[in-house]
């Protein structure tokens, strides 16, 4: 009579307990691997545009000017998926602040995507 100590009870053991935590590793892997990017575009962008308000005279800046630069610094960088358009330059007093609100989708597997919604006012 084997004992619980035994080790042909215990037999694929470890494939039912690993397996499905693997799976759940892997999958949020995948995951941050391309949501990731999305975030370092954002930031470079936030990054961009709130240098671009610092170093000139933004008291001057036009709408058409600022999508012109910030589309010129998004296409020397790489960075697609960001539409210019959706930055709305504001102005109230002195200081101009700029919107950025934009949405992108990411593929995750299959039919699944990501819909990753950014709404931010850089001043």
């Amino acid at each position: 009579m084997p004992g619980l100590n035994d080790t042909r009870v215990q037999r694929g053991g470890i494939l039912t307990g690993w397996l499905p935590g693997l799976i759940l590793v892997a999958c949020a892997g995948v995951g941050l691997f391309r949501i990731l990017p999305v975030y370092v575009d954002h930031n470079y962008l936030v990054s961009s545009t709130r240098s671009l308000l610092e170093s000139r005279s933004a008291t001057t800046l036009s709408q058409t000017e600022l999508r012109r630069e910030i589309g010129g610094s998004l296409r020397r960088n790489n960075i697609e998926g960001v539409d210019v358009n959706s930055l709305v330059l504001l102005r109230s007093g002195t200081t101009p602040a700029v919107r950025i609100e934009y949405e992108r989708r990411v593929p995750f597997v299959s039919n699944i995507e990501f819909a990753i919604r950014f709404d931010e006012t850089v001043d």
